[in-house]
């Protein structure tokens, strides 16, 4: 403790101020004064004191946000392009579910008609004519439009089997 010449004596004195200061600045009324934000400080041994906006008090500052895994994208795209690789497989390389064998109308009119000649021996036939678009399917039935030297007939063309064999009616 120091005593300082000219004070009462037996006073105590604080470093290098003056007796009942505490080296900050006060309000009038003995309150001490807070320094704002980047002030220069009152004193050269003491800090500024600063001031954080109200509620934050020394709380550490929040985390980033977690950064997401990309992981479930890349397995669901995986995922879909070998759904979308079978589809491709199954529907449209081996005929089945999205692509059926259809017949071709000229080739069954030229059958039909050489049928009727050959096999029936019904003289010339002067037209054929069948409906485009028939599936390969066993079983299935359509008819064709003919033209005789007697006149237009009907004749049923019916498909035998998976590979495209057909049977040729007699025109009625």
């Amino acid at each position: 403790m120091q005593v300082r010449r000219g004070s009462a004596a037996g006073q105590p004195v604080g470093r290098g101020s003056a007796p009942g200061q505490s080296g900050r600045p006060t309000r009038p009324g003995g309150a001490p004064q807070q320094a704002r934000p980047g002030a220069e400080p009152t004193h050269p041994n003491l800090p500024p004191i600063t001031v954080g906006p109200p509620g934050r008090g020394s709380q550490p500052p929040p985390a980033p946000p977690r950064r997401k895994s990309k992981a479930p994208w890349v397995f669901g795209g995986a995922v879909l392009v070998l759904v979308a690789g079978s589809l491709a497989v199954v529907g449209f390389v081996h005929p089945g579910v999205l692509v059926r064998d259809q017949l071709d109308a000229d080739s069954v009119q030229h059958g039909v008609e050489q049928t009727l000649e050959d096999s029936y021996h019904l003289g010339t036939v002067e037209s054929v004519t069948c409906p485009k678009g028939q599936l390969v399917v066993a079983g299935r039935g359509f008819d064709c439009q003919v033209t005789l030297e007697g006149g237009n007939k009907r004749v049923s063309v019916t498909v035998q089997d998976e590979s495209g064999t057909y049977e040729v009616g007699y025109p009625r």
